[in-house]
């Protein structure tokens, strides 16, 4: 069995999940899985290429409304 990747994000990272807007809760691995799975706010098992980044126009575009 091998261990699992090191994980792209951590506790506290601000991340986008399919257009939502929230913090990584917990970072995890489930059974014998390479990937590392993820809890973004209240939704759980989150994989690692379905979360980007969050930047400072992803809050602005998010939170006062912008340009979608």
């Amino acid at each position: 069995m091998t261990k699992p990747n090191e994980p792209k994000f951590k506790v506290g990272d601000l991340v986008l999940y399919k257009g939502l807007l929230g913090r990584v809760k917990m970072v995890y691995n489930i059974g014998s899985f390479e990937k590392n799975f993820y809890k973004v706010g209240r939704l759980s098992d989150v994989f690692e290429e379905e979360l980007s980044r969050a930047d400072w126009r992803d809050i602005q575009r998010i939170t006062k409304g912008g340009a979608q």
